[in-house]
């Protein structure tokens, strides 16, 4: 019994010591499966970082390579009033051409006033500006539109400024309308190749000498000048001639007619000087009602032109037509309004017009004088 006893008392203490040994190789085991098969995390496939994963979905996805967003303003509806203004392209290097599309839709009955740009739209220099057609939209409203081409030389980020334009509607009130500003990346040309820019080197004068000669000679040019100019005044060659008695004065109206007719002969209209033809038959006008009224009118604006002559009591009808005449005329002057070439072509007409229903006919040789005042002409030319 003590035999078996310790037997199995042996037995038992070989199982327990077997046990370790058995943990030791199954670790073992699933360390090597584990480093075979990768490690992978729950929720992680492919063993990948979540923090990767999390940059890659939220990398943007709107535009295609490439591609530009182009900027598009604009006021919004208002009465049946659109205006847009947009550009061909947001990013040019210097002095590329960028194409600035204006375009107005307002009430067919409404009147635009969209004036053209001097040499320069803010930083922009203005290459082109182009009147496009108008066009009658389903709904009746009529959409006008301008295109501009513009070049830059300042780089970085910069801004085509607001344009504000002018809409009358049919009540006679005017609206002013404004664009937003469209914004325009100008970058560098910079080629490869490309060298530093290198100081511009100093000037070199050459050595200044004056030779005795040279001096001599041009003292000697200056004496020769003075005694035939002394020698000229002492025979009487530049005596002042007596001048014969001055032609009478043309009434204002003669006067005005042939300024007219001259501006007509000019072709101001076709040759494209808008602002110089309606310059000129409004001076006409002012020094018209100036001779007939007798208001010193070219240093007056509009306004007080028709105010002086609602003081020395000119009948109204006059007063309210020459008022539209030279509002038209300031249109184009000041705020750059362009209408039709055939309305620029009858102001002269109209001018006439004005001229017939405001004169003042008085009796008197008129025409001698105009005979006069050619004759003493031609007796100068003669003489």
């Amino acid at each position: 019994m003590a035999a078996g006893r310790g037997h199995v008392t042996e037995g038992d203490s070989g199982e327990q010591m077997g046990s370790p040994k058995v943990i030791i190789l199954l670790s073992v085991v699933i360390g090597v499966l584990f480093a075979a098969g990768g490690c992978t995390s729950p929720g992680v496939p492919g063993g990948g970082s979540p923090q990767t994963e999390q940059e890659s979905s939220a990398a943007p996805g709107g535009l295609a390579p490439g591609g530009s967003v182009l900027p598009d303003t604009g006021l919004g509806r208002a009465e049946g009033v659109t205006l847009q203004a947009s550009v061909d392209t947001s990013r040019v290097t210097v002095g590329d051409p960028i194409t600035y599309i204006l375009t107005l839709t307002r009430p067919a009955a409404s009147e635009a006033i969209i004036p053209a740009p001097d040499s320069a739209l803010g930083k922009f220099e203005v290459r082109k500006w182009e009147q496009l057609p108008e066009e009658v939209l389903a709904d009746g409203r009529v959409t006008d539109g301008r295109e501009c081409v513009l070049s830059c030389f300042e780089i970085g980020e910069q801004e085509i400024p607001p344009l504000e334009i002018g809409l009358i509607s049919v009540a006679g009130e005017t609206t002013a309308l404004r664009t937003l500003p469209v914004p325009i990346v100008v970058q560098r040309i910079s080629p490869a190749d490309a060298e530093e820019i290198k100081d511009i080197k100093e000037l070199i004068y050459p050595p200044r000498r004056f030779p005795l000669r040279q001096v001599l000679i041009g003292l000697l040019a200056v004496g020769l000048a003075a005694g035939a100019v002394l020698s000229f005044r002492r025979r009487g060659l530049f005596a002042p001639q007596e001048e014969g008695p001055a032609p009478p004065s043309l009434p204002p109206h003669e006067i005005a007619y042939h300024d007219l007719e001259r501006i007509a002969g000019l072709d101001l209209v076709e040759r494209g000087l808008y602002k110089a033809y309606y310059t000129e038959v409004s001076e006409v006008i002012r020094r018209y009602i100036g001779g007939r009224y007798g208001i010193a009118t070219m240093e007056l604006t509009t306004g007080e032109l028709l105010a002086s002559m609602r003081q020395i009591e000119v009948e109204r009808e006059y007063i309210v037509l020459f008022g539209q005449f030279l509002a038209r005329c300031d249109l184009v002057k000041f705020a750059k309004f362009l209408p039709p070439r055939e309305e620029m072509k009858a102001e002269v007409h109209r001018a006439r017009e004005l001229v017939d229903a405001t004169r003042v006919v008085e009796p008197g040789p008129e025409p001698e004088a105009l005979e006069v005042a050619s004759s003493s002409r031609s007796g100068e030319v003669q003489a």
